[in-house]
């Protein structure tokens, strides 16, 4: 069967950005050690471990205990890892990473690292299924267009993304520029953008690159 690469590619990148992000959560939430906590919303980043003081790291348990939290997030992590280079492609991928995505949520991962998650399962869909389009309407030309950047703009995600990971743990580099409290409020419209904006920019250039290639 046909494989699209760019979407691979990006479908690859996307399950290992979230893994990268949902890895710190859990890190820091076993730094915190066999503390018990109530279950639902908790900071990731204890007092202790903070870089700044809206560094926190909001996320998600059903585990009652940051050790036990931590510990299991970073497992989910290593397996979105292994199954992102190894498996992505295989049968039962979009299963498989939509079960890893609602593990993420629910164990710590972090709130963020999910949603590139499922930027990654909208990514995986396309990743056998053939992609073409009609160049000379409007849609076409559209994503005609878009192709071009790839894989370049694959490599911004990338940084933009490592840029919001750094700055959501220390605040840097926007603290440079901006006092905390609109240090927070920058880092949240950056997130959303990159998010909801970029993110699929980026995933509609790969699958028209995968398009062009084809024909």
């Amino acid at each position: 069967m046909n494989i699209n690469h760019a979407t691979k590619a990006l479908a690859t990148s996307l399950c290992i950005l979230s893994g990268i992000a949902s890895i710190i959560h859990g890190f820091f939430e076993v730094l915190q050690g066999n503390v018990p906590i109530k279950v639902g919303r908790i900071l990731a980043i204890g007092p202790a471990h903070r870089l700044w003081e809206f560094g926190g790291e909001p996320a998600l348990t059903i585990i009652p205990n940051y050790l036990i939290t931590g510990i299991l997030s970073i497992v989910i992590s290593v397996s979105v890892f292994i199954w992102a280079i190894a498996f992505i492609d295989k049968r039962y991928n979009l299963t498989i990473i939509i079960v890893l995505t609602i593990l993420m949520l629910l164990f710590g991962g972090g709130l963020a690292p999910p949603t590139f998650m499922i930027l990654a399962i909208f990514a995986t869909i396309f990743i056998k299924r053939p992609v073409q389009f009609r160049a000379s309407t409007f849609v076409g030309k559209r994503l005609k267009s878009l192709s071009i950047l790839w894989p370049w703009i694959l490599y911004l995600l990338f940084a933009f993304v490592i840029i919001a990971v750094i700055a959501g743990v220390s605040g840097y580099p926007f603290l440079f520029i901006f006092i905390p409290e609109n240090t927070i409020k920058i880092l949240r419209i950056y997130g959303q953008v990159v998010t909801f904006i970029f993110g699929p920019i980026t995933i509609l250039s790969a699958i028209a690159y995968d398009a062009e290639t084809v024909e």
